[in-house]
């Protein structure tokens, strides 16, 4: 009996100093370090890249209202005024379709004889061009800016 007591207590001893062993290691540290940052760093990598993709965005509808109203002013005497803005944007936006809105002299034009009745008495008058698109800030399924819209009013005095 005092012979396996002995092999017990050695056993048992060996049993507490591999675990301290165990316990003291770092063998798996790096991987659990990796394992708590890796979400961190994907939530910035991928926020960089929609963000990035909204500002392209919003360059994008500046520069079509731009272009929208440029050619809404400039058309008192065209058939296809609200055609041409409309086509304008799109040749400068290309990778959006927003909801645009044109006015003149305050009153909206939502086709082409609308917008021709208008322009024809509104020289020197404003004429307004608005886009909105909306945005989506979606990163790992949290939505920064639920209701997000980019926005872009140009507006020129019609010659």
């Amino acid at each position: 009996m005092g012979r396996h007591s002995k092999g017990r207590k050695i056993i048992r001893q060996q049993l507490l100093s591999r675990l301290r062993a165990m316990l003291r290691a770092d063998d798996g540290a790096s991987a659990v370090e990796f394992a708590i940052i890796l979400p961190v760093m994907m939530l910035v990598l991928f926020g960089i890249i929609r963000m990035g993709i909204t500002i392209n965005n919003y360059i994008e509808i500046t520069s079509g209202s731009r272009a929208g109203v440029r050619i809404l002013a400039v058309s008192r005497g065209s058939a296809t005024p609200y055609k041409d803005s409309t086509t304008a944007f799109g040749n400068s936006a290309p990778n959006i379709s927003p909801t645009m809105t044109l006015t003149v002299n305050g009153t909206g034009c939502g086709s082409d004889a609308a917008c021709q009745t208008l322009l024809k008495t509104a020289a020197g008058q404003p004429a307004v061009f608005r886009a909105t698109y909306p945005c989506n800030l979606k990163i790992m399924s949290i939505d920064f800016a639920p209701s997000c819209q980019l926005v872009s009013q140009t507006t020129e005095r019609v010659e």
